[in-house]
């Protein structure tokens, strides 16, 4: 893994799986997993699917992020849950009080969120950007 800033970014529709996967064998620093503009509302759900499945396979010598629907849409919730729990993976089941364990159902919300006003990534995100360089002489 480098740890330069990458050189060379490339965004990648999340509905794409011929893009996603032509984009294992490409020379660039950093692959974009894009959910949010490429892709249309009604191929959200599936381009979900296909950045978790691509996103657990790797790309070898790659950073790799996904951009997320924004704040006020109706699927930054479901984007958030789905960058946060990687392909494959069963959730754990939760104790109640009365000691029985208790699995959420296949529309739950992620853990905390009580509606969309909620919907809120669990961590603080920055903008970043590679340095610009001045050319010297």
């Amino acid at each position: 893994m480098t740890t330069f800033a990458p050189r060379s970014l490339l965004y990648v529709p999340g509905s794409n799986a011929r893009a996603l996967e032509k984009a294992r064998g490409l020379a660039a620093d950093m692959l974009i997993v894009d959910l949010e503009d490429a892709v249309p509302a009604d191929r959200k759900a599936e381009a979900r699917e296909a950045m978790r499945a691509a996103v657990t396979a790797g790309y070898p010598g790659k950073r790799v992020a996904v951009r997320i629907n924004g704040t006020g849409s109706p699927h930054q919730a479901a984007d958030i849950h789905a960058v946060s729990r990687p392909a494959g993976r069963r959730r754990r089941a939760a104790q109640g009080r009365c000691g029985r364990r208790h699995r959420a159902g296949a529309g739950a919300r992620p853990a905390g969120l009580r509606d969309d006003r909620d919907a809120e990534p669990p961590f603080t995100p920055r903008a970043t950007s590679p340095p610009m360089h001045r050319s010297r002489g």
